[in-house]
């Protein structure tokens, strides 16, 4: 499958799951699938920290995220509980990143992401929330 096609079906999918979901929170969730699924960072938008948080979650539990304090490029070490970028299905990407994209948004992990992350298109009530923490 293309990468446009692929993004679009992760477009339609969040379409009907959250059809009240921002636009930024839809560009985050079709970009992540589309990363997951190809390993390819492609798409619209973005990046988002809602983005980053994804690709940070592929450490897993036990793994390492070691951020490059000059907004480079962060250095993920996964514990190997996940499959890596370019291993998903498309059903398990889109279950992953929902929760992710579309669930609460973790603060601690999520101001580290806006503090060494290169981090734009973000969700307006994702950044009023950082901003009142």
């Amino acid at each position: 499958m293309e990468l446009s096609e692929l993004f679009e079906k992760a477009w339609a999918y969040s379409l009907i799951r959250h059809p009240q979901a921002s636009v930024q929170k839809r560009h985050a969730f079709a970009n992540s699938v589309v990363y997951l699924v190809s390993g390819y960072s492609s798409g619209s938008k973005g990046p988002s920290i809602r983005e980053h948080l994804v690709s940070y979650s592929l450490a897993g539990e036990r793994g390492m995220v070691v951020p490059n304090k000059r907004k480079g490029l962060t250095l993920v070490h996964p514990d190997g509980s996940l499959p890596m970028a370019g291993d998903w299905t498309f059903e398990n990407a889109c279950t992953h990143c929902e929760a992710i994209v579309y669930g609460p948004l973790p603060l601690a992990k999520a101001r580290e992401v806006a503090a060494y992350e290169y981090c734009f298109d973000d969700d307006p009530e994702d950044l009023e929330v950082l901003a009142k923490s």
